[in-house]
């Protein structure tokens, strides 16, 4: 299926330049071929700008014709120079312990051998470093950097030793071993499933994790241990932080008159709302009415929730951090809207 059609900033259109142009050496190209090659709207214009600007650099040339070329006596002058780029995406581990990073600007998925992730894991943001012009059958690149963990806690069984103590999570497929000191495990105990907040990430590939105890799971409840893994491998937390909670508990659920006077009032309109008595939200809501020619008015309506919601609160903050809400299968509605995460 054909890519759909992009406009990429500058760096992210340059570095599309370079590794088209360095993969066919042999090729010239205008402005507006390299457009539909790299399949992005970015105008004519300012491809040009960038093949002038590579121009300079050397490491492509203008050919009679008024096409670009890739200068492959600059790549022999110069061995590797202008070959690197840098791309930002997500990591999705494979069973082999390597990965591919999605998400890129690259056409492709980017391949990372396990020696070149840089203790990055599964769904971590990373930066890559890539080299344009290899002539693999595959791009493939190393991590340089780790942007942001995807993993905060885990769920797993605790075991403790002398001087510190274990947990080992219940899913070994993409989540690490955790350390925690003796005296961060709080009243749990060895054998005891434990949940483990995430507070030091090594260095390397093969360096310790360390963390701390914050809560004991109870081993009999299979169901609560499955949706815990869940919630926790996916970077959901299951709490919210106490301010969060301290300001949703002091929002008042008054409306004024000068609000009302704002908005149009379907108070005297057969109106009501279609979530279960047990939902904690009742956000959306259907009208009925019969107009004056006879018709029948249906009405969908939406509720305002950001009314409620002042800008860079800590409320406003949790809320982007999670951008989604998730509701867990194995139970009731009530249930699940508190588990909401």
């Amino acid at each position: 299926m054909k890519r759909r059609t992009r406009q990429l900033k500058k760096e992210d259109l340059k570095n599309q330049i370079i590794k088209l142009l360095s993969k066919s050496p042999r090729t010239g190209f205008t402005p507006l071929s390299i457009s539909r090659k790299i399949n992005v709207v970015n105008p004519p214009l300012a491809i040009k700008e960038i093949l002038e600007e590579l121009v300079r650099q050397g490491q492509v040339k203008t050919l009679p014709d008024n096409t670009y070329k890739w200068n492959k006596s600059a790549d022999k002058k110069t061995p590797g120079a202008g070959k690197k780029i840098l791309l930002t995406g997500v990591v999705d581990m494979t069973r082999s312990g390597a990965a591919y990073i999605t998400g890129t600007d690259f056409p492709e998925d980017v391949y990372v051998p396990s020696k070149n992730l840089a203790g990055a894991m599964h769904k971590d943001i990373v930066r890559i470093e890539v080299d344009a012009s290899s002539r693999r059958r595959r791009p493939e690149g190393k991590v340089v950097e780790i942007v942001r963990r995807s993993l905060t806690k885990i769920i797993g069984t605790l075991r403790t030793f002398e001087r510190y103590a274990i947990v080992y999570p219940e899913s070994t497929r993409f989540y690490p071993e955790v350390y925690v000191k003796n005296s961060l495990i709080g009243d749990a105990k060895d054998g005891q499933i434990v949940t483990v907040e995430i507070t030091e990430w090594g260095k390397r590939q093969n360096k310790s994790i360390w963390g701390y105890v914050t809560g004991i799971v109870d081993k009999t409840d299979e169901h609560e241990m499955a949706m815990l893994t869940i919630l926790l491998a996916n970077g959901f937390s299951p709490e919210f932080p106490e301010e969060v909670i301290a300001e949703a508990e002091s929002i008042k659920g008054e409306i004024t008159e000068a609000e009302i006077a704002r908005r149009r009032d379907f108070r005297t309109v057969t109106t009501f709302t279609i979530d279960p008595l047990t939902a904690r939200d009742f956000d959306d809501a259907l009208s009925y009415r019969v107009l004056e020619n006879g018709n029948i008015e249906v009405g969908v309506h939406i509720a305002d929730v950001t009314h409620f919601m002042q800008e860079n609160t800590a409320l406003d903050k949790e809320a982007f951090s999670r951008s989604t809400s998730v509701y867990l299968v194995d139970r009731g509605m009530s249930d699940a809207s508190r588990k909401t995460v």
